[in-house]
């Protein structure tokens, strides 16, 4: 219970192109065009929202990092049918879910992401359109 209270950090998970995965390792995840890095309490929300949104990615990687909540909020612009259709839980109240998706305007730098517990699938969305 101590170790609850106590604790400070959380574990996020970031999803991108596998292609990434380079750049990350040397500058870590550096908020997009929008000026933000995105994440979820759940490494397959995150898989998953990659995956629909993005079909011309082959392969997705999901990456955890640590970091503490209170340099995060709740992600303005996702959508609570896309998130339901995705798994998330959203009956309790409109941002209580199960999962819960973030933005953050830091750069997650290298020492916080767990490198060892990265995943990867093949995007089961994909359509094409990057060069091979």
């Amino acid at each position: 219970m101590w170790q609850e209270i106590l604790k400070e950090e959380d574990i996020f998970y970031h999803a991108t192109d596998y292609d990434n995965l380079p750049s990350i390792m040397g500058k870590g995840i550096v908020p997009g065009i929008d000026g933000v890095v995105y994440s979820a309490e759940n490494g397959h929300l995150s898989m998953a929202w990659m995956c629909m949104t993005r079909p011309q990615t082959k392969k997705v990687i999901s990456i955890p990092y640590r970091a503490d909540m209170k340099t995060h909020r709740p992600a303005s612009d996702h959508s609570p049918f896309m998130l339901e259709f995705l798994g998330a839980k959203l009956k309790e109240t409109s941002y209580d879910m199960g999962t819960k998706v973030y933005e953050t305007t830091e750069t997650i730098k290298p020492e916080q992401i767990m490198f060892d517990k990265i995943k990867q699938v093949d995007n089961p969305c994909y359509i094409g359109g990057k060069e091979e």
